[in-house]
């Protein structure tokens, strides 16, 4: 589940590495209208990996 508004990415050449695409949707989940890839870059790109950082730190925050 995610919290976050995601993204189709339609015509995306680095969908397949953003959290706004990859997340699991919520039944209720907010999109972007257009996907929001333009010349070259992306202003609401997440990075997949720092996402995954950040889930493993909170896993291990609540270990200890």
């Amino acid at each position: 589940m995610s919290d976050i508004t995601m993204c189709e990415g339609i015509g995306c050449p680095i969908r397949d590495k953003c959290f706004r695409f990859r997340a699991e949707p919520d039944w209720m989940q907010h999109y972007f209208i257009k996907t929001p890839y333009e010349y070259s870059h992306c202003d609401k790109f997440i990075s997949l990996e720092e996402e995954a950082d950040t889930n493993q730190i909170k896993w291990i925050q609540c270990q200890i």
